[in-house]
């Protein structure tokens, strides 16, 4: 059996709506994100026209194609590279105090080359602060020895446990996390950060908890780690960057409560707020969640690369019948 090294951690998610943003999960911290897995792929052009992408058949369309949130057409299929499936998961969990003393464990991430495969997660939610590590065991004795990750060096691990089936475990997990949340709106943004970055932004994520900023609908904070690898192309609107050294991924999770207006305009206020100073910590958005962009904004984070898409969607695209309000509208806004 056959996968993809890398997964969301959900998976009831389309291929082609998962290549459009880029995708980052669990194994990202060794294997980058799901759009550098890809080969080859067929994009459907708003005329109709099939076209065959890669980086040696038209290379353009390629990297606008991939995390460009579809708006030169569908991708309708896709040749990806595949691992063989490991279904079994060995993790061990440590516990921090707080936001700032979880996001200063990282930093040994940061430092050097994981020495064998291993996944991460963190996650602030309910008052728990944790972090998990992981490895896929190649045996069942391998389950038995798999040692916690040696980066860590003494700290002492909180939990270990063994998961069989893990990626349809996490991702029933998440349906029923969600499914915790009835009737509210879900106002999600993720941004990408190197270390420093996130240690600051945590800091501000402490600061504007403490005003209520989010209105109490700040369900979770979750994290993860992003190390693309050798050779990876310069996606223009990938958040993680290519040849950048690991970034970390800082997802902010808001359930707003259905009818309350007023949370739901402080929650943007908040959220657009977190965009414009992870923009100053040399920061990028994940177009995957929800943000609204200004015209000073886009030009900054992405230039001459939304100059070009826009020439690309005159031309191919003149009737603006993909994705008209994303990204190159005077005042664009992603909820996918």
């Amino acid at each position: 059996r056959r996968a993809v090294p890398v997964l969301p951690d959900y998976l009831g998610l389309s291929v082609g709506g998962t290549l459009s943003v880029g995708g980052y999960g669990v194994d990202s911290i060794v294997r980058g994100a799901v759009v550098d897995q890809v080969e080859r792929l067929r994009l459907i052009l708003p005329d109709g026209t099939p076209v065959w992408c890669s980086r040696e058949e038209h290379p353009e369309l390629f990297c606008f194609s991939l995390a460009g949130l579809g708006q030169l057409g569908v991708v309708e299929r896709v040749v990806l590279e595949t691992r063989s499936y490991q279904p079994t998961a060995v993790m061990y969990t440590y516990a921090y105090r707080d936001l700032g003393e979880l996001v200063a464990s990282f930093a040994w991430m940061s430092a050097a080359e994981p020495e064998r495969p291993f996944f991460f997660k963190a996650v602030r939610s309910r008052g728990r602060h944790v972090a998990t590590y992981g490895v896929y065991p190649e045996s069942l004795r391998a389950v038995f020895s798999a040692p916690p990750p040696q980066g860590l060096g003494d700290v002492p691990w909180r939990r270990r446990w063994v998961c069989p089936r893990y990626r349809s475990v996490r991702s029933l997990a998440v349906t029923f996390w969600v499914g915790r949340f009835p009737r509210r709106r879900r106002l999600w943004g993720d941004f990408l950060l190197d270390h420093p970055g996130l240690v600051r932004f945590a800091d501000l994520l402490t600061a504007l908890e403490r005003r209520d900023a989010f209105a109490g609908t700040l369900e979770a904070i979750y994290f993860l780690a992003v190390r693309r690898p050798r050779g990876a192309l310069e996606l223009p609107f990938e958040a993680a960057g290519a040849g950048s050294g690991v970034k970390y991924l800082v997802g902010l999770y808001l359930m707003i409560p259905a009818g309350d207006a007023r949370a739901l305009e402080r929650a943007e206020q908040s959220l657009r707020f977190c965009l414009e100073q992870a923009v100053e910590l040399g920061g990028r958005p994940y177009l995957y969640g929800w943000h609204r962009f200004d015209g000073e904004i886009r030009d900054r984070l992405y230039g001459a690369h939304a100059e070009r898409l826009h020439a690309l969607r005159q031309q191919l695209d003149p009737d603006a019948i993909f994705q008209p309000d994303k990204l190159l509208a005077a005042d664009g806004e992603t909820s996918e």
